[in-house]
This record gives C-alpha cells, sequence and structure tokens, in this order.
C-alpha cells in the first residue's frame, strides 16, 4: 500500500471504468422492453376488436339458424343440416370466447376466482 512516493508526497490512487457501453446496452433493453410491451397491448386490444367483430354477427347466425330450426321441425334435412351449423357456429363461439379471456388474463383485467377443489376428482 502506497500512502506517499519517494519523495514523501502524498498519493491518490485513483481507478475509472467506462460504463457507457453496459448504460447503452440497459438503455436498449429498456427500449425493447417498452416496445414489446406496447406490442402486446396492441395485440390485446386488436384481439378484443376483431373477436367483437365476429361475434356479432356469429350471433345472428347462431340465433337464425335456432330460429329456422323451431320453425321448420318438420322438415327434418333442413333442420339436422341446421344443427350442424349450429353446433360450429357454438364452436367457434367457444373458442372466440376464449380468446378473449386470455386478452383479459394478459392484461391482468379478468378477475381470479379462488374455489376449492378436490384435486383427485379433477385429475
Amino acid at each position: 500500500m502506497l500512502d506517499q512516493d519517494e519523495q514523501g508526497k502524498s498519493l491518490v490512487l485513483s481507478v475509472f471504468k467506462d460504463i457507457s457501453a453496459q448504460k447503452g446496452v440497459q438503455n436498449k433493453l429498456k427500449e425493447a422492453k417498452e416496445k414489446a410491451e406496447q406490442a402486446n397491448r396492441f395485440k390485446s386490444s386488436l384481439l378484443s376488436n376483431v373477436s367483437h367483430e365476429i361475434r356479432t354477427p356469429l350471433n345472428g347466425i347462431i340465433g337464425g339458424a335456432e330460429h329456422i330450426m323451431m320453425t321448420r321441425k318438420e322438415d327434418t334435412e333442413l333442420v339436422s343440416q341446421l344443427d350442424i351449423i349450429l353446433q360450429s357456429g357454438e364452436r367457434l363461439l367457444g373458442t372466440i370466447t376464449s380468446l378473449l379471456d386470455l386478452a383479459k388474463i394478459e392484461a391482468n383485467k379478468l378477475p381470479v376466482e379462488y374455489i376449492e377443489t378436490d384435486v383427485k376428482d379433477f385429475f
């Protein structure tokens, strides 16, 4: 340890490290994170809007199929074909609902319900 040089003058030891590269990387990571979060928000919003635009006419198709099925019960061939349309529409509606729920989960807008579950029955 050096406290003085050979002439008796006090010495000060200074060590510098250039961290500008690290700071640059940190700033780029922060920017990338913000862009990713913005893209995720846009994706969720788009998914919600598209789902809504699909659900509206799909509900009309399902309702129309149900109405024709009730009024034309005697035409079994027509009712059979409409039943296929109805089942397919309800399946698609369920898929869209699941996608909307996923978007809500990602946006932290879906309330969590804690319920007691018997794991044995579940499996």
